[in-house]
């Protein structure tokens, strides 16, 4: 027992040992390449906000190279683009973009976007004397170096991102087998879609004409919806429901019986479908867009029912296909950023109004002693998020 106690302690101590070793080791360490490359981009990132060009080459250079002896790379691949614009180096910039195939890389150090920011900071200040010192090259590569420089320093407007993607389509048009399609395609941002989607809640007016107006009162009923927008195109799945009041009586057949419904009966309504139009405006504050609806309608009394066979007992006045014309206008309340998952800023969020108008055409009536279409006027307010 004594000799097992023993030989315990003794692995213990042997343990204890090893580790404080180890540990030692590791507090001692020092790697002295990616101390090195750390200082230098720290040294790099100095010079280039001190505006010095000529040491901001030479930093850079000598970062590049050591990066080649310990087989790692010192930079990314867009920061090499974004360094190689600044120092107005065309040659190496352009073979860059020449790019086929976007491979991941190892490297020597953790990359932050510390210089990444600063370099777009300094585009924006000098993007004129950038674009100068390219006028020797070919038309191609201006426009392929003009694209580039353009997408670090365009506004958020619709403006510019007009501009933004016309150039795109122009560079496309005029070098349709460009050896610079994949950066073009892969690299470069894509023109913003501007998109949004919303949920609105609100009334819906119905005003009935024809026989339908002769039998029915209009009624306001509860509407709701889920609107989707994408640059000049509006789409809108909506629902609405609620009860029409009968206006005078009249005999209905019910299962080969004649029952007599009286005035004040209500009949319950119900319409499904899809709105979809084309933004005439649409702008930060205002939205305009007329708009084509299909859709189901269907008007009912139930009084009748029984459990034994529902649908035979239901007295329909119709249940039909609906289509119709409408205009959809939309008014910005209110507007702010809301967080992502990790906590930045990176979506809109906004409160409207929105007012639809439109007329309705109920195409298959049961009866036609009611026929008649339907107009309507809705407005709802609005939660969305994206692009107002």
């Amino acid at each position: 027992m004594r000799r097992k106690t023993l030989l315990v302690f003794v692995f213990v101590c042997f343990i204890t040992s090893t580790y404080a070793q180890i540990e030692k080791e590791i507090s001692t360490f020092v790697d002295s390449t990616e101390l090195l490359i750390n200082n230098g981009r720290k040294f790099l990132l100095q010079k280039i906000n001190e505006n010095n060009i000529e040491k901001t080459k030479e930093v850079y250079t000598y970062l590049l190279e050591l990066g080649i002896k310990k087989k790692c790379n010192t930079f990314s691949y867009i920061e090499e683009l974004y360094i190689n614009a600044l120092i107005a180096d065309w040659d190496k910039w352009l073979e860059l973009a020449k790019i086929t195939t976007y491979e991941q890389r190892s490297f020597c150090v953790e990359i932050d976007y510390t210089l990444v920011n600063t370099l777009w900071q300094k585009f924006t200040k000098n993007v004129d004397v950038l674009l100068y010192s390219s006028e020797k090259l070919t038309i191609e590569e201006r426009s392929i170096i003009d694209l580039f420089l353009f997408s670090l320093t365009k506004k958020d407007t619709d403006k510019d991102e007009k501009m933004y993607k016309q150039k795109i389509k122009d560079f496309k048009s005029e070098f349709k087998n460009s050896k610079y399609n994949y950066f073009l395609n892969r690299v470069l941002p894509s023109p913003k879609i501007k998109g949004s989607y919303s949920f609105s809640i609100g009334p819906n007016f119905i005003i009935l004409d024809s026989k339908l107006k002769t039998n029915f009162e209009s009624t306001a009923c509860f509407a709701m919806a889920m609107d989707f927008a994408v640059n000049k195109v509006y789409c809108s799945l909506n629902f609405s429901g609620g009860n029409f009041e009968l206006k005078k009586p009249f005999n209905a057949q019910v299962d080969r019986e004649n029952v007599l419904l009286d005035k004040g009966e209500h009949f319950s309504y119900f319409e499904g479908g899809l709105n979809c139009g084309y933004f005439l405006l649409r702008n930060k504050h205002f939205h305009v867009a007329p708009f084509v609806t299909l859709a189901g309608a269907s008007l009912k009394s139930n009084i009748f029912d029984s459990n034994e066979n529902k649908e035979k007992d239901e007295l329909k006045i119709f249940n039909s296909f609906t289509y119709g014309l409408g205009l959809h206008t939309e008014v910005k309340i209110k507007e702010w950023n809301i967080k992502n998952f990790y906590g930045n800023y990176n979506e809109y969020s906004y409160i409207s109004l929105k007012v639809n108008i439109g007329y309705n055409i109920i195409s298959y009536y049961k009866d036609n002693n009611f026929k008649g279409n339907t107009f309507f006027v809705s407005p709802t307010l609005v939660w969305g998020f994206g692009n107002f």
